[in-house]
C-alpha cells in the first residue's frame, strides 16, 4: 500500500469516528431529555460504572461471560 492510500484511509477512519461520537452524544442528550430525574440519576450511575471498568476487565468479561474463572469455586 502507498503512503497516500494509508493517509487517505486514516483520514476517512477519523472522519467516521467523529461522526460516530457526535451521533452518540446526540443520542444520549435525547435519552436524557426523556428521563425523569430519578431515571437520569440511575442512567448516570450506569455510565459511570461502565466508564470505570478497565479495558482488561472488559476483555476478561468478554472472554468469559459467565464469570467462571480461576478465582471462583464450584461450590456455587
Amino acid at each position: 500500500p502507498s503512503r497516500a492510500k494509508l493517509d487517505s484511509l486514516a483520514h476517512e477512519i477519523g472522519k467516521l469516528h467523529e461522526e460516530q461520537q457526535v451521533s452518540t452524544i446526540e443520542h444520549f442528550i435525547e435519552l436524557r431529555e426523556m428521563c425523569t430525574p430519578e431515571q437520569y440519576q440511575n442512567l448516570q450511575h450506569m455510565f459511570r460504572r461502565g466508564m470505570d471498568r478497565s479495558p482488561r476487565m472488559m476483555n476478561r468479561e468478554r472472554n468469559n461471560p459467565m464469570g467462571r474463572g480461576k478465582n471462583r469455586t464450584n461450590n456455587e
